[in-house]
């Protein structure tokens, strides 16, 4: 009689949710989840890392010197310099050459400079924060020529992800293949970074410019501060 009385009338409308195998009614917590799990499937949330927490484990403990000495490396975020440019000049051919100019400034005497820029590619993870921003409308401006005017208005042309990459790809392609620059570049070796590639450029023995792409440095990160773990890796 015990079990007779434990079985349920199929044709009784109830409103559990019932585990086949074991008979047992799921919690209306349990329910609840279940019901709202293909609502919940679509929202999207961001979860951030505390970045700033392992700069500061990375750099505990590091002596800071006064001066670089001569054989030394160093990894530029190309971002964050071209950002405080004290002046921006009215053509991109003369915006290489002060790029490349503060660049080697903050370099000091290092033979190897590591110019290490975000990429920006159209699927990213990052869109979202980028179009809350505000950052995804800006005008996107094609660099066709080095005496190409530049947008003066530098802070909004900076805002927009395809004009840091277009001009990446401009400085890359520009101090790697015009002759104005083995004077200034000298011993040097420089290192930089557009889309997933990097390009190495260098002075030869007959005082020629060469540029090569160095497939081991090329990545797809995103991120500046993560791409430049790959090239200290490499140094």
């Amino acid at each position: 009689m015990e079990v007779i009385s434990r079985w349920r009338n199929p044709f009784e409308k109830v409103d559990d949710l019932v585990s086949l195998s074991s008979g047992c009614a799921a919690s209306n917590a349990l329910k609840e989840d279940l019901l709202k799990a293909g609502e919940k499937a679509l929202v999207v949330t961001k979860a951030e890392t505390n970045k700033s927490t392992l700069a500061k484990v990375l750099e505990d403990g590091v002596e800071i010197l006064p001066n670089l000495p001569n054989a030394s490396a160093i990894i530029v975020d190309a971002m964050a310099l071209l950002q405080t440019l004290p002046r921006i000049p009215d053509r991109f051919v003369d915006l290489a050459d002060l790029t490349l100019s503060a660049v080697f400034k903050q370099a000091g005497k290092a033979r190897r400079i590591d110019f290490v820029a975000d990429q920006y590619p159209s699927v990213s993870i990052k869109n979202i924060e980028r179009e809350k921003q505000g950052r995804s409308g800006q005008l996107a401006v094609q660099i066709r020529s080095p005496l190409q005017l530049c947008l003066q208005q530098w802070t909004k042309f900076l805002a927009n992800g395809l004009n840091k990459s277009n001009l990446m790809e401009f400085l890359a392609d520009r101090w790697g293949t015009d002759q104005c620059f083995p004077k200034k570049i000298g011993e040097r070796k420089l290192f930089v970074t557009y889309g997933e590639s990097c390009s190495k450029i260098s002075i030869d023995t007959q005082g020629s410019i060469s540029s090569s792409i160095v497939l081991e440095r090329s990545s797809n990160q995103e991120e500046a501060n993560t791409r430049m773990f790959l090239h200290y890796l490499h140094f």
